[in-house]
């Protein structure tokens, strides 16, 4: 069969703009612009990647009950398997999970699928049940095996599963299931590799020693009818709980105000006299505010 390759012509100009700019060879500008990337922004993102720039790993779904599942077998010394998949994806998502997870102390070891087979299967359950495993992560693996995963509750071991491939109709009854593309999922990317996925885990993990772990805040803001919070009367309120960063709920009420929202306020908030007229007074607005706080630190 005769193949036919077909070959990507960038613009010439912008690759060498791209070059000079960034002070790299043409050819890596020549593949940025062939990806797509050429705002400035994104190549530099691109070229210069910064953990503090990854998204939240608490906006997968099930991860902040992963986290914790994995914290109790780390606090009473549960035996934990990895299971991994035989691809570079799959090695590098296992390798991520055990370093980690053995840099805490957990009792923890690892395991590949049999010869020409991908996930979980009956036999390895068998023989890790009988080796005493209460808990098995999957690493690139795992969203379809819903028999597995059955048989697995019944010898007593919790399944989560870090995946990335596309989630069949019927999914397992996994203690966990962490994968981007669920339909509950809130995290902004869907092209996670499974290394990836198997690295929030990680990220969350770690979190977790951090005292804010699980910890509800509130995060306040208030408009003002002038510039000083001090002297001036509210005219917004503002609220949004919090939970591993995560936003729960929020609270929000215009308030009509006694003093006239000045000119300066207006440019800054964009609130006007005419938006607040028929809006509650504080002394409504206030017990609400306070009922939606609670007992949270602010």
């Amino acid at each position: 069969m005769n193949k036919e390759w077909i070959y990507k012509n960038p613009d010439p100009l912008l690759v060498e703009e791209i070059a000079t700019e960034f002070k790299i060879s043409k050819t890596l500008a020549a593949l940025l612009v062939n990806r797509n990337l050429t705002d400035k922004k994104e190549i530099e993102h691109f070229l210069n990647p910064d953990i503090s720039k990854l998204h939240n790993p608490f906006l997968l779904p099930d991860l902040e009950k992963a986290v914790l599942r994995v914290r109790q077998a780390l606090n009473s010394q549960e035996k934990i398997l990895i299971f991994g998949d035989k691809d570079v994806d799959g090695v590098t998502a296992l390798a991520i999970l055990v370093r980690s997870l053995k840099s805490l102390g957990a009792n923890v070891s690892w395991a590949l699928p049999e010869p020409d087979r991908h996930g979980l299967s009956v036999s390895i359950l068998e023989a890790q049940a009988k080796e005493g495993v209460k808990l098995i992560v999957t690493v690139d693996c795992g969203t379809s095996n819903v028999e597995e995963i059955a048989v697995a509750k019944n010898f007593g071991i919790d399944v989560i599963v870090t995946d990335h491939h596309l989630p069949p109709e019927k999914l397992p009854e996994a203690y966990a299931l962490i994968n981007p593309n669920m339909e509950k999922s809130n995290y902004p990317v869907k092209e996670l590799a499974g290394s990836l996925v198997a690295f929030k885990l990680a990220y969350g993990l770690m979190f977790s020693y951090n005292r804010n772990f699980n910890q509800e805040f509130i995060v306040l803001d208030l408009e003002t009818t002038g510039l000083s919070s001090d002297n001036d009367e509210i005219v917004e309120v503002g609220a949004v709980c919090v939970r591993n960063f995560v936003q729960l709920k929020e609270f929000h009420s215009l308030v009509r105000p006694n003093k006239p929202i000045s000119e300066g306020a207006f440019q800054v908030n964009g609130i006007s006299k005419d938006m607040v007229q028929d809006a509650p007074p504080i002394a409504e607005v206030l017990p609400k505010l306070l009922q939606f706080i609670g007992d949270r630190p602010i």
